[in-house]
């Protein structure tokens, strides 16, 4: 029984001895200002005027995209092949936002996720950059998005930035059923 207690004991120290008293999670996981408790849901963020999420069509490949119509103006842009379950998420930064390492941070309601992402100038838009994740419809901020019908998107510094569809829209719902 001291044998036990004694190896327990040591056990309990060697472990003590590996904490990191000043760590804190990078700043890209800040879901919230520090002040925010982490389970805090969120809730619909108010549609913008003139921005919305608008879905393509070409051949067995979709687009949705939220910004505004007809223009080169969008902040996220999902795609998928027809059935696959697979979305390639884009999303647009300026280049101080995009964050070190750049990872892309959705949620929606109190599901959210953290992906590291790729990153490259974004071809449309002058100084900005685009961070690029491989998703399945199945990852728990996604499928809420598909929930929900709205989604926010959190840059580096924990500033949230709400994507809500305007009243009567049915472009998610129709993407995702596109998508499988």
């Amino acid at each position: 029984m001291k044998r036990v207690i004694a190896f327990a004991l040591g056990a309990a120290a060697l472990l003590a001895g590996c904490g990191h008293s000043g760590y804190k999670p990078p700043a890209a996981k800040l879901l919230r200002p520090a002040s925010a408790a982490p389970s805090t849901v969120l809730t619909a963020p108010v549609p913008v005027s003139g921005l919305s999420w608008f879905i393509t069509e070409d051949g067995d490949q979709a687009r949705l995209a939220y910004g505004k119509s007809a223009t080169e103006e969008v902040k996220l842009v999902l795609a998928c092949h027809k059935g696959s379950g697979k979305l390639n998420v884009s999303r647009f930064v300026a280049a101080d936002q995009a964050g070190t390492p750049a990872i892309l941070t959705l949620a929606s309601g109190s599901a959210r996720g953290h992906w590291l992402a790729e990153t490259k100038p974004a071809a449309d838009s002058a100084g900005a950059t685009e961070l690029t994740v491989a998703l399945t419809t199945t990852e728990p901020a996604i499928d809420a998005f598909v929930r929900h019908g709205w989604v926010d998107a959190i840059f580096a510094d924990g500033k949230v930035e709400g994507m809500a569809p305007q009243p009567g829209d049915t472009a998610v719902h129709r993407f995702f059923d596109y998508c499988g």
